[in-house]
């Protein structure tokens, strides 16, 4: 079962079940709900093999997502959705009789679907979570219209780093066993231009060191011949 959790509005954007999830159908569902939610900025996770896996992090490096990846065996770190979790075991899960995959998606659909629209949370207003997204929506928009009527001509801020420093690209060697130790089969490279600082860099050393050797080069700015 794959659960996604807004942790502010406390709705569930998708609540999907199966026999397995790859990565592939992971990416799948988070696209649709970025096609009609937008973007976010993080996304918490635990680290199961399919939100590690090579495919689901140049997935969030694409589209610049933060990956928070919580503690081996301290799932609290995301209460959100281990508070969810507890809601969806204990009134949808041990009380129902699912007679095959089909039934049970239709039955937990049904209960996502009460869960959103029909019952209130006290951390909410004693509001529903669709209600409370909707009008912070409208609060949000209101507020981008405000800052966007008052606010004038951006300036154009100057890059922190040097001109040489600008385009890093990163490679990823993934290596295997036929292989010798100095070939790599595929190589991904990602450029990245006027980076503010190295927060993205060091977040996506960490990433890719679990899954095969990372090598970035800096590449200095050409030379111009007098």
């Amino acid at each position: 079962m794959l659960s996604v959790v807004d942790a502010y509005t406390r709705e569930c954007l998708a609540l999907e079940v199966d026999t397995g999830f790859a990565s592939r159908r992971v990416t799948r569902v988070l696209d649709g709900i970025v096609a009609e939610r937008g973007q976010p900025q993080a996304i918490r996770c635990d680290n199961g093999p399919e939100l590690t896996s090579r495919h689901f992090l140049a997935w969030c490096v694409e589209r610049q997502i933060e990956l928070v990846y919580i503690q081996p065996g301290k799932p609290t770190q995301n209460a959100h959705v281990e508070s969810f979790h507890g809601r969806l075991r204990e009134e949808c899960l041990a009380v129902s009789w699912f007679q095959n995959l089909f039934d049970a998606r239709r039955k937990i659909a049904a209960w996502r679907i009460e869960y959103n629209e029909e019952r209130p949370h006290s951390s909410l207003g004693y509001r529903t979570p669709k209600e409370f997204a909707a009008q912070a929506g409208s609060l949000y928009r209101a507020e981008l219209g405000q800052e966007a009527s008052n606010a004038g001509p951006l300036p154009q801020t100057p890059s922190p780093l040097k001109p040489e420093m600008e385009q890093i690209v990163f490679v990823v060697f993934l290596r295997e066993r036929n292989q010798g130790a100095g070939q790599f089969k595929t190589a991904f490279p990602w450029p990245f231009r006027r980076l503010s600082g190295y927060s993205l860099v060091d977040s996506i050393c960490r990433s890719f060191r679990k899954v095969g050797d990372l090598a970035h080069a800096r590449y200095p700015a050409p030379r111009t011949e007098r």
